[in-house]
């Protein structure tokens, strides 16, 4: 699957893509702010992207994800700070911070089953699904 990270803390960012790659993924790009999610998106085109709520230059993962939405990307928020209660005009769900591989690996399964119309798989400990 091919996936942006939108993340603007750097470690953050490079151990999501780690691993990602890891499981096979295609990570197309990383960016750090609204401007530079929509940018990478028209470039590379992810089918999904995890989206940070606080990035840089005071922008907002919310509105990354509206933008991002309108290119035709799933986003799922991968946060510490998530949203006030549920937002699944924006995203799939939220993912915590800090997070492990295996609720990674899980939340990327609940988006290709999305992509594919398919039923969703059990959503894993830890991930609120904002769709069902």
């Amino acid at each position: 699957m091919k996936i942006l990270v939108v993340e603007d803390e750097f470690m953050v960012a490079m151990t999501l893509k780690a691993l990602l790659k890891k499981q096979g993924h295609d990570v197309v790009g990383i960016a750090d702010d609204v401007v530079s999610a929509v940018n990478e998106a028209e470039r590379a085109q992810p089918q999904l992207a995890f989206v940070d709520i606080q990035l840089a230059n005071g922008s907002s993962g919310l509105d990354a994800a509206a933008e991002l939405q309108k290119n035709g990307v799933i986003c799922i928020f991968l946060t510490g700070n998530p949203p006030d209660g549920p937002r699944p005009d924006l995203a799939l769900g939220c993912l915590p911070k800090p997070f492990s591989d295996r609720l990674l690996a899980g939340s990327v399964k609940i988006a290709e089953a999305v992509i594919e119309g398919l039923p969703l798989p059990a959503a894993p400990p830890g991930l609120e699904l904002y769709r069902h």
